[in-house]
């Protein structure tokens, strides 16, 4: 936890400058109205900013680490708030330069988070997700990664575009993650994952950026008479393996 993942992760993905911008703005803007501050909506807004913040600071001090930038999601609408609050206090023929500006200083990492490779660590989950979609067939198997961070495991593409699988056989799935009291699905053990694997003619395997492939070793599966086709996706890659 440091300035960077609090001030800048929290609320503008990875646009520092966009961050800086708004501090500065909100600096002024609360300067133009120090004489009526705590009078105002601007204290109901800086608090709602500043005690969730050093809420997590102190609870990490005491407790330990606790802090993911999605914690303080729920203080944008605050900042969005002090924003508005600061260009009011410009002068008129300012607010709409101002208000460009910000806009233009967004769009990078708007246009950044919309695009094929916007998701956690650049995943390309929808083109993934697209071509599982577009060529797999009812019945097919599908076996995500499952290894590593949470967040960066290929298995969120199911989450993600849940319709591109939903005619396919889960082989690893044993309790949905809202069955689960997390945010994760519950997954049977390997073993038995390899074994249902062996069952199917045709399994698709998406693999993550930790190139850990799940399911049966790829000298089993050629054992039993399968081949590979390999399509990549920037640093993912997604297997179709097919009984000969």
């Amino acid at each position: 936890m440091n300035p960077y993942t609090i001030g800048v992760e929290s609320f503008f993905a990875n646009a520092w400058w966009l961050a800086g911008a708004v501090l500065a703005l909100i600096l002024v803007g609360a300067m133009m109205t120090r004489s009526t501050l705590l009078g105002s909506p601007w204290l109901l807004f800086l608090l709602w900013t500043a005690i969730p913040v050093v809420s997590i600071l102190l609870a990490t001090l005491i407790a330990g680490p606790l802090f993911t930038p999605r914690y303080l999601s729920f203080v944008s609408p605050a900042i969005g708030a002090l924003v508005g609050l600061s260009i009011a206090t410009l002068r008129r023929q300012w607010r709409t330069a101002v208000s460009v500006t910000l806009v233009v200083a967004a769009l990078p990492s708007y246009l950044q988070a919309r695009s094929e490779d916007g998701k956690p660590g650049g995943q390309p989950l929808r083109e993934v997700a697209g071509f599982i979609g577009e060529h797999a067939t009812p019945g097919d198997a599908i076996l995500f990664g499952a290894s590593g961070t949470v967040s960066l495991r290929p298995r969120i593409a199911l989450a993600a575009y849940p319709r591109q699988f939903e005619h396919l056989d889960d082989i690893a799935l044993r309790d949905p993650w809202p069955e689960t009291g997390s945010y994760s699905d519950r997954l049977k053990p390997e073993q038995a994952v390899a074994a249902a694997e062996l069952k199917h003619e045709r399994v698709w395997v998406v693999v993550g950026a930790d190139r850990v492939m799940p399911g049966a070793p790829v000298s089993v599966l050629r054992a039993e008479g399968f081949h590979v086709r390999v399509k990549r996706f920037g640093e993912m890659k997604v297997l179709e393996w097919v009984r000969a």
